[in-house]
C-alpha cells in the first residue's frame, strides 16, 4: 500500500507541474491517452487495496492495539471518503444526485471488489481490458477526462484533498524519502480553489478520527494556518 500511495503522490505533483498543458486532455496527441490511462490505474489501485484491507475484517482489539493501528485504519477509510461524500461541498450549489464530481460509495465498492482477483490487484493488461470495454471504471474516467485546474468544477479539489489525506499517510506511516514537509503540504492545500472545500476538510478532520495521530494533526495546522494567512491577506 506505501508503493502504491507514493505512486500516486508522484503523479498529483507531476499533475501540478503540467497542468498548464493540459495533458489530461485527452482529445489529441499520442503521449495523453497513456498519461490518462496511468491516473486512472493509479487511482484505483490505491483504492482497490484500501477497500480489500476494510474486507477482510481486520477487527482492532483496543487493548492490543498501538495509537498508530488506530491511525492507519482512519487513514485508509478516508481516502474513500474524500473521493465519494459530498460533505466535501457542503456549502456550494452542487447536484447530489449526479456523480459527476463525485463518486456515489457503493459504485466504488464495485469497482474495488472487481478489480481485486485472487488476492491482489488486476494486472496492467485486465486493467486497460475494463478500461477499454467496460462502464465499470466510468465513475473515476469522469473525473479525470480534461481535468484542469481552472475550470469551474468542483473536482479538482476534490483530488486534492485526497493527495493530502495520501500524504498524510506517507508522513506517519512511509520511509523518510516518501514524506512531506510543512511547506510542501501548505503549498497543496493553496492548490484547493474553494476556500469553503478547505474549511470542510479541515472540520471533517476530526470526524474521521485523523486528529488522534500526530501526522492528521499537522494536517490540521496546515490547513488553519492557510486559512489565517489568507484572511489576513484580504485584511
Amino acid at each position: 500500500m506505501l508503493e502504491a500511495a507514493e505512486s500516486l503522490d508522484h503523479r498529483f505533483w507531476n499533475l501540478y507541474k503540467n497542468d498548464p498543458d493540459k495533458w489530461l486532455d485527452i482529445t489529441d496527441h499520442f503521449e495523453k491517452p497513456y498519461y490518462f490511462r496511468s491516473w486512472i490505474y493509479r487511482v484505483a489501485k490505491l483504492l482497490t487495496m484500501a477497500r480489500a484491507f476494510e474486507q477482510e475484517g481486520l477487527f482492532i482489539d483496543p487493548k492490543l492495539a498501538q495509537e498508530q493501528d488506530h491511525d492507519f485504519v482512519h487513514l485508509v477509510k478516508a481516502w474513500s471518503w474524500a473521493m465519494c461524500d459530498v460533505a466535501l461541498f457542503e456549502g456550494i450549489p452542487y447536484d447530489h444526485s449526479v456523480q459527476r464530481d463525485h463518486i456515489f460509495r457503493d459504485n466504488l465498492r464495485e469497482i474495488c471488489e472487481a478489480l481485486w482477483i485472487d488476492g491482489k490487484f488486476v494486472g496492467r493488461e485486465r486493467f486497460n481490458q475494463y478500461l477499454a470495454k467496460e462502464e465499470l471504471l466510468t465513475p473515476i474516467v469522469r473525473l479525470f477526462s480534461t481535468l484542469t485546474a481552472n475550470e469551474a468544477r468542483l473536482r479538482w479539489d476534490r483530488l486534492v484533498c485526497l493527495h493530502l489525506l495520501v500524504l498524510t499517510f506517507l508522513n506517519e506511516f512511509g520511509y523518510s524519502t516518501q514524506r512531506a514537509t510543512d511547506a510542501q503540504l501548505l503549498s497543496i492545500v493553496q492548490r484547493i480553489r474553494h476556500p469553503k472545500i478547505r474549511a470542510n476538510l479541515s472540520a471533517w478532520l476530526p470526524k474521521l478520527g485523523l486528529l488522534n495521530g500526530p501526522e492528521g494533526r499537522r494536517l490540521a495546522r496546515v490547513l488553519a494556518s492557510e486559512r489565517t494567512g489568507a484572511s489576513a491577506g484580504r485584511e
